[in-house]
């Protein structure tokens, strides 16, 4: 449980730092586009004062293709960091619902770890009892004497059934807290 925290902490720091990313480069796109369409008004300003002044047509044509051209070309690369944002948007968007999704599966693990909890608290419970029903055979075999001999053999193995299930429940514990 704790690693899919780790892991969901890791996941949460990029993703913001990628909604940053993208909101600069929203904004930074957007101021561009804007100097894009200043410069392209300048670009019209500026070929018809030429125009008038100096009278040459084919230079003021050459000058606005390529100011078209750049303003294309702009808009162009423009298109293209629209489309990235939106990959991006869409990315964060799938690592979102993972995220979502494992932390459902870590609530459930932990109920489910929860459940087992319980049943190892009874078998536990029930192993302590058997422990101390094998040491009152064990006293009353020990009473008995040597009529009482082979029933102190049973005894003793229920004992050691005893705490080897409590070695295992140990054990089971252990292993769940690792999860």
């Amino acid at each position: 449980m704790h690693d899919v925290e780790k892991l969901a902490d890791r996941l949460f720091d990029p993703t913001i730092q990628l909604v940053i990313d993208v909101n600069e480069t929203a904004i930074g796109q957007a101021r561009m586009l804007e100097s894009m369409e200043q410069t392209e008004r300048d670009t019209g300003h500026i070929a018809a004062a030429a125009a008038e002044l100096a009278g040459s047509a084919t230079s003021l044509r050459v000058t606005t293709d390529n100011a078209a051209g750049a303003a294309s070309k702009a808009r162009s690369q423009v298109d293209t960091v629209n489309h990235q944002v939106d990959s991006a948007r869409d990315s964060m968007s799938v690592i979102n619902e993972r995220v979502v999704e494992t932390q459902a599966g870590v609530g459930r693990l932990k109920a489910a770890s929860d459940e087992v909890g319980v049943i190892l608290e009874t078998v536990n419970e029930v192993a302590r009892q058997t422990r101390l029903l094998s040491l009152n055979a064990a006293i009353e075999a020990a009473r008995a004497g040597d009529a009482g001999r082979g029933f102190a053999v049973v005894a003793d193995e229920v004992r050691s059934l005893s705490v080897e299930t409590t070695e295992a429940i140990t054990d089971i514990r252990r292993r769940i807290g690792r999860i």
